[in-house]
């Protein structure tokens, strides 16, 4: 078992728990919208739980890409090369980007919502939402080409 092998596992796994709470933070936010209710530290308990799990996703796939997957570009002439096949292309960047703009859309969703409590949960609902999104396009579901498995082991 080798360094790559555990972390791809771990990200893997994690991003059942990342998605978990992204749902959840979702639905609780749209939840408390409908009730009016103003945002309080309680209130953000679930976003907060979100974006602490894509934090540390990101940091599993930082780790990944820029340290101990065999499949990361590491010269220009790598990444070029990768551009010309889909499969590589989707790890290179679409799946990099559309990761880092759902951490994006979480962070800057719950700023806004901190600083406006009778907004706090519409806003929550709109940026969780839409980075939950930006998640769900990112992952490689087994049904693309690109697809990897629902579960890895180590």
């Amino acid at each position: 078992m080798t360094l790559y092998t555990i972390v791809l596992a771990l990200h893997s796994w994690l991003r059942w728990l990342v998605l978990a709470l992204g749902v959840t933070a979702v639905a609780q936010s749209v939840r408390a919208t409908r009730a009016q209710e103003a945002l309080t530290p309680r209130g953000r308990t679930w976003a907060v739980a979100y974006v602490a799990a894509l934090d540390t996703q990101l940091l599993l796939g930082f780790v990944l890409y820029l340290g101990v997957s065999p499949l990361a570009p590491t010269s220009g002439e790598a990444f070029r090369n990768a551009m010309k096949v889909p499969v590589l292309r989707f790890f290179a960047v679409e799946h990099l980007v559309l990761m880092i703009a759902a951490v994006a859309l979480a962070h800057v969703a719950s700023v806004r919502a901190r600083k406006a409590p009778a907004e706090g949960h519409r806003r929550l609902a709109a940026g969780m939402g839409a980075s939950l999104l930006a998640l769900l396009a990112g992952i490689p579901w087994p049904l693309f080409a690109h697809g990897r498995p629902l579960f890895r082991l180590p």
